[in-house]
């Protein structure tokens, strides 16, 4: 299908579809919280920040309490939805990555590339767009995921910094599904950089999780040196090669076949010996 720009919305952000008008295509999370109206102003209107546009999400309001986003220092003003805002730091997160609003606590503000996958939630273990903002690198995986030996490409949402450039990659497999850092690294699948190519390890089938040893972040990340950097599934391998199961199918195919072949042989072979006469019996 030919995809096009949805009108004014960055193309990151989302996308329409040819043949499908009544359809538009969203980022995952992106104007979470949101309803009708102001869903799409959310995407039509976003946050103006330096000559760069952030496009809202937010805490569940339908879950309580809802959290708020840990906001910083003002760094500046803003256009939002025809309004002048605050703009502010979120805690430890690089304010080209993502900002917050005064006016707006429970709100984010993230650049079109920012997280594309991650959302907030009220519940801190699944508060994966948290963790996603606070990580020095993050992956998105082509294809999402794959069986051992399977090829897959890890590219970064953002460029990584001095400190996290060549840091460690490995795979832990996760109980939940959520973006969490393990206690200690996994099976290591290669080094930190804006594009990472490498092979899926002989593990067992499962959700994993990439994570990033970075000793040289920890002064910056109150200590800590393991971090989350996205998910991806291994599947269970085939127990056979591709070659050996078409070769046990074709051999099924012709033992039924000669099977077949055998029973109508007997059949004819029967009919044929009832509708003659023995020589012994002849004349009587």
């Amino acid at each position: 299908m030919e995809v096009r720009a949805a009108g004014s919305i960055e193309p990151r952000v989302a996308v329409t579809v040819e043949g499908r008008p009544g359809t538009i295509f969203v980022i995952g999370h992106r104007c979470a919280a949101l309803v009708g109206r102001a869903y799409w102003e959310c995407l039509l209107r976003p946050l103006v920040f330096q000559g760069r546009r952030f496009t809202g999400t937010g805490y569940p309001a339908t879950s309580a309490p809802r959290k708020t986003v840990p906001l910083g220092a003002a760094i500046g003003t803003a256009d939002l939805d025809g309004e002048t805002v605050t703009d502010r730091r979120i805690a430890g997160v690089d304010p080209s990555l993502a900002v917050g609003v005064s006016s707006r606590p429970s709100e984010a503000f993230l650049s079109a590339r920012t997280c594309p996958y991650e959302g907030l939630s009220n519940t801190p273990t699944f508060d994966n767009l948290l963790r996603c903002l606070r990580s020095p690198v993050w992956f998105t995986f082509d294809p999402p995921g794959g069986e051992p030996g399977g090829t897959i490409v890890a590219r970064s949402d953002r460029q990584p910094g001095p400190e996290a450039a060549g840091a460690s990659i490995s795979l832990v497999q996760l109980a939940l599904v959520a973006n969490l850092a393990p206690r200690r690294p996994g099976v290591g699948v290669g080094r930190v950089a804006a594009q990472v190519s490498f092979r899926v390890p002989s593990v067992p089938a499962g959700l994993y999780e990439a994570v990033v040893s970075c000793p040289r972040c920890a002064p910056r990340a109150g200590g800590k040196t393991l971090f989350p950097a996205g998910s991806i599934l291994v599947t269970a391998k085939p127990k056979t090669s591709p070659g050996i199961r078409i070769v046990s199918y074709a051999l099924t195919v012709a033992l039924v076949a000669a099977a077949i072949l055998t029973f109508r042989t007997w059949r004819r072979r029967r009919r044929l010996g009832s509708g003659s006469t023995p020589s012994g019996e002849a004349g009587s």
